[in-house]
């Protein structure tokens, strides 16, 4: 076991990334409304 993760208030490295990949999956997904949305105003082109 690593260090870090005895330590209080440090969370485990791989649980960190997991949450910055959801973080990024939903920030993608958020994209991708607001792009379709402005496409169907015509304000966006593909």
């Amino acid at each position: 076991m690593c260090q870090e993760s005895r330590l209080p208030g440090k969370r485990p490295l791989a649980a960190q990334l997991l949450d910055t990949k959801a973080e990024l999956k939903g920030s993608r997904e958020d994209v991708r409304k607001l792009q379709s949305l402005a496409r169907h105003d015509g304000k966006v082109k593909k």
